[in-house]
């Protein structure tokens, strides 16, 4: 379905003479990934809703995309299993937030200090002007 989607807008962007032929297969991916990556985002959007917990649900985006842009990850052997298991770790992150014995005060502040955390580990590189 998401390929249906970006390879027709990639056909309309060849047919309306915004791209050419050889950007092609740049376009096909690059929208791809747009149109899953939004399609993630949605669902994680009524997973937080669902599950009543939206705040948090967009603090683990926030937090889980700093992360994964600066320390990498897992990659799955197909786009299904990807997005399984992009839709499941944040559906077992709300899940053990609602069943937590700690206080929201001490969540957040344990959220504050993790990005912290990563932010500080990542400045070294950032200082030189390049990126892993």
């Amino acid at each position: 379905m998401v390929e249906y989607f970006s390879g027709k807008l990639v056909l309309w962007l060849l047919s309306t003479n915004v791209i050419n032929e050889s950007e092609k297969e740049i376009y096909e991916f690059g929208l791809f990934q747009l149109v899953a990556n939004f399609i993630q985002f949605l669902l994680m959007i009524v997973i937080g809703l669902f599950m009543d917990e939206l705040p948090a649900m967009i603090a683990y985006m926030v937090s889980f995309t700093n992360l994964r842009k600066y320390a990498g990850g897992y990659h799955a052997e197909t786009i299904g299993k990807c997005f399984l298991t992009s839709m499941v770790i944040p559906f077992v992150f709300i899940f053990f937030l609602k069943i937590s014995y700690f206080s929201v005060t001490i969540e957040i502040f344990i959220w504050i200090i993790a990005n912290i955390i990563i932010i500080l580990l990542k400045l070294p590189t950032l200082k030189m002007g390049f990126a892993p």
